[in-house]
C-alpha cells in the first residue's frame, strides 16, 4: 500500500518545475538524455541495469550496509510517510544480518511543507557525518513535526544546530539539486507515491513485508 502525493495538480506542476531543473543542470545522470530508457518501466517490473545502477550509485544520496554489497536497495522515501516508518525497522533489521545489502536513502517530500525541511535537514546533517542518525531521529517524529521539532530531533542526533544553519545555506544549491534529482528518477521510473524501492534492477512500490524483502534480495542477487 502507498501515500500518494496529495495533491495531484500540484505535484504535475512541480513536476514540470524539476525537469526543467534537470535540464539546465545536467542533472539525474542523463535522464534528459534517455528518459524513453526509464519511462517505458513504468509497465515493466524492472530498469535496464545500467540505469538501475546510475540511480543506486549516487554519489550524493546517503548509504547504510555493505558499502561493497552486492545487491543495492534504493529507497524513495518521506518522512511524514506512515508506510516509510513502518519499512525503516526492517531495512534496519535487514542491513544488519545480511551483508550482502547496500541502501540508498533517496530522500522525496512528496508531502511538502515540514518534509521538505526535514530532507534538508538530513541531507545537510551529512556535513558533519550524522545522516544516519539525524534519519532515525526524525523518524521518530510524528506526521506532525515542524520545524521545532525538527531542529530538536537533529540536535538530539548529535548535530551542532549553528553549522547546521550554516550548511543549509552554503549548500542550498546543492542540496536542492539533490532533492530535484531524486523526485526527477521517481517520476520517471514510474512511481506514485512512498515508500518505493529499486531493488537490484526490480521495481517494488509500496512497502514490503521482511519475508518479502528477503526473497527480492535472493532474487536480485542471483540476476
Amino acid at each position: 500500500m502507498i501515500d500518494s502525493t496529495p495533491n495531484r495538480g500540484l505535484a504535475d506542476g512541480i513536476g514540470r518545475w524539476v525537469v526543467v531543473l534537470l535540464l539546465a543542470a545536467g542533472m539525474a545522470y542523463q535522464l534528459a538524455a534517455q528518459p524513453n530508457a526509464l519511462l517505458s518501466t513504468a509497465t515493466a517490473a524492472s530498469l535496464p541495469h545500467e540505469v538501475a545502477e546510475r540511480i543506486g550509485g549516487d554519489p550524493a544520496a546517503p548509504a547504510a550496509g555493505n558499502p561493497m554489497g552486492s545487491v543495492t536497495i534504493v529507497e524513495f522515501f518521506d518522512y511524514r510517510c506512515s508506510y516509510c516508518w513502518t519499512m525503516q525497522p526492517t531495512l534496519d533489521a535487514l542491513v544488519a544480518k545480511d551483508k550482502r545489502v547496500r541502501v540508498v536513502f533517496k530522500e522525496w517530500p512528496v508531502f511538502g511543507g515540514a518534509s521538505v525541511l526535514a530532507s534538508r535537514v538530513a541531507l545537510a546533517s551529512a556535513r558533519q557525518g550524522k545522516y544516519a542518525a539525524v534519519h532515525a531521529a526524525l523518524f521518530s517524529l510524528p506526521r506532525t513535526m515542524d520545524e521545532a521539532s525538527i531542529r530538536q530531533a537533529a540536535a538530539g542526533a548529535g548535530i551542532d544546530l549553528g553549522r547546521l544553519d550554516q550548511d543549509l545555506v552554503a549548500r542550498a544549491g546543492e542540496i536542492d539539486a539533490s532533492l530535484a534529482r531524486m523526485n526527477g528518477e521517481a517520476r520517471a521510473i514510474g512511481f506514485e507515491g512512498t515508500p518505493s524501492f529499486v531493488i537490484g534492477s526490480y521495481i517494488e512500490p509500496g512497502a514490503i513485508p521482511a519475508s518479502e524483502l528477503d526473497k527480492n534480495v535472493d532474487r536480485a542477487a542471483k540476476k
